[in-house]
């Protein structure tokens, strides 16, 4: 399989990223098929580590007429 440039560059720009997207996929998966009766869920401890992102609704009305006034 050969990758087109421009596709390689974005992974190396993102590598880490991708790793830690990768990483935690990993840890659901394992989640799922480990004994349920497992003292602590390695989901349960990075969930909090993973950080959430703010409500942008508030913006959507301030694009919205920036972009209208354009055109």
């Amino acid at each position: 399989m050969i990758l087109n440039y421009a596709v390689y560059e974005l992974i190396l720009k993102h590598k880490a990223e991708l790793e830690k997207l990768n990483y935690y996929s990993l840890a659901k998966f394992l989640d799922q098929v480990n004994d349920d009766n497992s003292l602590i869920s390695v989901i349960d401890k990075l969930e909090p580590a993973t950080p959430r992102r703010e409500n942008l609704s508030v913006y959507r009305e301030i694009l919205r007429k920036e972009f209208e006034e354009e055109y």
